[in-house]
């Protein structure tokens, strides 16, 4: 971890791929984006992607579930799908000027945000969690920003859970 510590200092964290995807080509570079590639079958669904917008328009935070995404309450009907390209429009658009952030909830949430760090120009602090924490400040005080939560499978459980007090207000 020092050794880490070291190269970035004397190099500074690494550039970002330039490389968007099909589709993508035009977009803010400035404006950090960490989604996963979208799929390049995504077809239809403009309904969906448009609804999403207009919600976000009223709240500041948004799930989108099985019953959002698909007339049937089981996994695989496209919620991660959907959410990505929305986050891709989203980008392509502007609508986010603070950037366009994807973590997954199966993982370790305060990591995925202690990594977001470097994009933010947040200095990182002595803990993952306190780099964490300082993330969360910026995404809380910053420029708009669109935090995706992937495989959040029970609210309840979630909303119980340390993560959430990681996370910013309103994501």
């Amino acid at each position: 971890a020092n050794d880490l510590r070291a190269w970035l200092a004397q190099h500074g964290p690494p550039e970002p791929s330039k490389q968007l995807p099909t589709g993508f080509e035009s977009g803010p570079l400035d404006v950090p984006n960490t989604l996963p590639d979208p799929t390049a079958h995504f077809v239809g669904r403009h309904d969906e992607l448009e609804n999403l917008g207009r919600l976000f328009q009223r709240a500041t935070t948004l799930g989108v579930n099985q019953q959002f995404a698909a007339s049937n309450p089981y996994g695989g009907v496209g919620k991660t799908c959907l959410a990505i390209q929305f986050g891709w429009e989203s980008w392509q658009r502007g609508d986010f000027p603070g950037g366009v952030f994807f973590v997954t909830a199966t993982g370790d949430i305060a990591a995925q945000l202690a990594e977001l760090a470097a994009r933010l120009d947040v200095p990182e602090a002595e803990t993952i969690a306190k780099t964490a924490a300082r993330v969360r400040m910026r995404l809380e005080s910053g420029k708009p920003s669109l935090l995706v939560i992937d495989n959040v499978d029970d609210h309840e459980t979630w909303e119980n859970t340390l993560a959430t007090r990681l996370l910013p207000a309103g994501h």
